[in-house]
């Protein structure tokens, strides 16, 4: 194992700045939440207590900051009536939205069709629409879920989930039903599970964020690729993209302890599955309150070829050159800037200041 517990020299000088700057950047306060609920600070998100699960409320942070108001409290919709938001984006997008509407006419769920014209305003179409539903269901994969945390966050309204992505990480960690027909009747005559959010620098997901190979592959698939290979798109990326790779330096900060690393990809979950059939944990849930990191510490990317049957596990032994570590917060630093990619979206850079927030949000699950 890569290990070092103190800063030296220039370098423990540039690391204390940029952890001054990542820790300033997650706790800037929103002036107007309400008209800028997109750009919601998950730093100042949490769930008050058990007692009051819908507030949101602020939170402590490194540097002081105003309190989030309360969000808007939507009047009682008609009984089961959903706001249905299909990414005709995703792989036989307009073919299943057709599908869906069937199934939910077969089990007698009201709903309102509103065609997406862009996946990065599915937020907005569920602010506007809040007063009218009393829940939301989106169809496509984990970046489109995505899109949606901020609108779910504002109006509190229950998400159900049509798995139409390629990995479709969310849908495996919530065991949801692939199938349509299965997956609207859990909407329709399931329950609801509160789930929690992780966030990094201010940006929020849903099940994973990561730094290192998966970045460099998500920034560099296609999208027209993916919607048509699928899974095999990532793989044909990977292909290209870690013959190159070379292993990044990295400070990671978890529960008081610091430890220097060096590292071909360092994934944080709040899920527990990633990639294309990966396991973070083998105890790891969506709703468990904690991030877990696991940092792939081979020499050489050959190496961890023999570690998928334990990648996809979850089950680690001592000298396999996989560090594992839990914690509420994570602080991530690297010699040089990384692309850090949520949901499968590349969404910002090192420093990393990681954070999970409790019961944020509420999600259809089978009965």
């Amino acid at each position: 194992m890569f290990a070092r517990n103190t800063l030296k020299g220039e370098r423990g000088q540039r690391a204390k700045g940029r952890s001054r700057q990542a820790l300033k950047e997650c706790s800037q306060p929103l002036t107007t939440p309400q008209d800028q609920h997109q750009n919601i600070d998950c730093e100042t998100v949490r769930y008050a207590n058990a007692n009051a699960p819908h507030s949101l409320l602020s939170t402590p942070t490194p540097t002081p900051y105003s309190p989030l108001p309360v969000p808007y409290s939507h009047s009682p919709p008609v009984t089961q009536r959903a706001l249905l938001l299909i990414n005709p984006y995703a792989r036989r997008g307009e073919q299943t939205r057709l599908q869906v509407i069937e199934w939910l006419k077969a089990f007698d769920m009201e709903f309102i069709d509103v065609p997406i014209a862009d996946p990065a305003k599915i937020s907005d179409l569920i602010q506007t629409y809040r007063d009218r539903v009393d829940r939301v269901i989106i169809g496509g994969g984990d970046g489109t879920m995505n899109a949606a945390i901020a609108g779910l966050l504002a109006t509190q309204l229950p998400l159900g989930v049509i798995p139409l992505g390629t990995a479709n990480n969310l849908a495996r960690t919530l065991k949801l039903p692939q199938s349509l027909e299965m997956a609207c009747r859990a909407i329709v005559q399931g329950k609801t599970q509160l789930i929690d959010l992780g966030c990094v620098n201010g940006k929020y997901f849903l099940n994973v964020a990561g730094m290192g190979i998966s970045a460099d592959i998500n920034q560099q698939v296609e999208d027209n690729v993916k919607r048509r290979w699928g899974v095999f798109a990532y793989a044909m990326t990977a292909l290209r993209v870690i013959s190159r790779y070379r292993r990044f330096t990295a400070e990671i900060r978890c529960n008081d302890q610091s430890v220097w690393v060096k590292t071909f990809q360092i994934t944080v979950c709040n899920g527990r599955y990633y990639g294309s059939g990966l396991t973070v944990a083998a105890d790891a849930a969506i709703d468990d309150e904690r991030l877990d990191l696991c940092s792939l510490e081979v020499q050489h990317w050959w190496q961890a070829i023999a570690l998928i049957p334990t990648l996809m596990r979850g089950e680690y032994a001592t000298g396999q050159r996989i560090r594992v570590l839990q914690g509420q917060e994570i602080e991530i630093y690297t010699t040089k800037p990384r692309l850090i990619d949520t949901d499968g979206e590349v969404s910002s850079r090192t420093p990393a200041y990681f954070r999970v927030i409790p019961k944020a949000i509420s999600v259809f699950v089978p009965d």
